[in-house]
């Protein structure tokens, strides 16, 4: 065997080897990045799901407390059955919540102090005195949701796209802008 053979040989070996190496580097980046959007796709649509729970739960805390409130002010008279149904319409919008906000823990464990927070806020609707109160606690459940979905936006969104260095400008007029023409 001569020394060009040899050398033939030599590199056909290492251009296999390098080719196979690059070809699973390549397949595996392209599952790594598949399962990544994968993670985020769920994630959000576990914040959606959350926050839908979290708005039901909302409407018929509002009407629960304002029954109760104006039963006890004695605006309507007392109505013991329909009393009785709203509480089963609490426990069960309030049992629709634990799916999705397990989910979103479980998907995306940096959005679960704000999912928590916005679940306390919903949940404190119940505690309130009087109309006014029960005005101001569902604002502060409606802000902690919305606090979720920016968070959400933050934490999803900061995944989803590849962050320039700081003194580097996106290009112009790559046709991903969202701003309109």
């Amino acid at each position: 065997m001569s020394w060009p053979d040899l050398i033939r040989d030599v590199v056909t070996v290492v251009g296999a080897i390098g080719g196979t190496w690059l070809g699973t580097w390549l397949s595996n980046r392209a599952t790594n990045r598949a399962l990544a959007v994968a993670r985020r796709d769920a994630a959000a649509d576990a914040v959606a799901e959350l926050t839908a729970c979290l708005d039901r739960h909302r409407a018929v805390m509002w009407k629960t407390v304002a029954r109760r409130l104006a039963t006890a002010a004695r605006i309507i008279p007392d109505d013991p059955a329909a009393a009785n149904d709203d509480v089963n319409a609490s426990h069960a919008s309030r049992g629709a919540i634990t799916r999705p906000m397990t989910m979103l823990c479980l998907r995306a464990p940096a959005l679960a102090p704000h999912a928590r927070a916005a679940a306390r806020a919903a949940y404190a609707m119940r505690r309130a005195t009087r109309l006014t109160d029960l005005e101001r606690r569902r604002a502060a459940a409606l802000r902690a949701s919305e606090d979720l979905v920016d968070a959400a936006g933050r934490e999803l969104g900061a995944a989803a796209v590849p962050q320039l260095p700081q003194n580097q400008k996106a290009p112009q007029g790559t046709g991903d802008s969202l701003e309109r023409s």
